[in-house]
């Protein structure tokens, strides 16, 4: 299977399980868009120059590491009863996430600049518990960060659900 800059595929792993390994080009800038279905997936998208990346997991469990990504700039993710972890690019303008019944941990770069929006009905998270400046009920931003500051926009919505953010140190995504 081979991945054409440009083109737009979809491929069925079929009823038996499966390991795939697809090679995706490092140039140019790409779209990726993953679903997964009640199964175990990890993404590794180092080196990878990935303008917009994202993903819908239902009913299993995913990994994508994309820290060394190049030029990601938005990324989306929706996880429905299962469990997901993402390890954010320093640079990256706007994430936004909604967990429905599952668990969801972000990792970002110590030095990254956040301004986080929450929401969330029968959900927990643990942002005041990172030393984030608390704006009020549903917003927090990184110390120090004003108002005209670049930074990444980090829109989270959870639905009896859970989301963690860890700043700093290994995802293990």
């Amino acid at each position: 299977w081979a991945c054409r800059a440009g083109t737009t595929t979809a491929f069925s792993f079929g009823d038996d399980a499966s390991t795939w390994f697809v090679k995706v080009p490092r140039t140019p800038s790409m779209d990726l868009s993953v679903t997964l279905n009640a199964g175990e997936g990890a993404i590794d998208l180092t080196g990878v120059r990935v303008s917009r990346f994202s993903f819908t997991l239902n009913a299993g469990s995913l990994t994508s590491d994309l820290e060394g990504a190049r030029d990601a700039d938005q990324i989306n993710g929706t996880v429905n009863a299962g469990s997901a972890r993402v390890a954010l690019p320093s640079g990256t303008s706007s994430a936004s996430f909604t967990v429905n019944a599952g668990s969801l941990t972000v990792c970002v770069p110590a030095d990254s600049a956040l301004r986080i929006s929450w929401s969330g009905a029968l959900a927990g998270n643990n942002l005041d518990d990172l030393g984030l400046v608390k704006v009020d009920d549903n917003h927090w931003t990184t110390t120090g960060l004003g108002a005209s500051t670049s930074a990444t926009n980090l829109n989270v919505s959870a639905n009896a659900g859970s989301f963690n953010l860890k700043i700093g140190g290994a995802c293990n995504a």
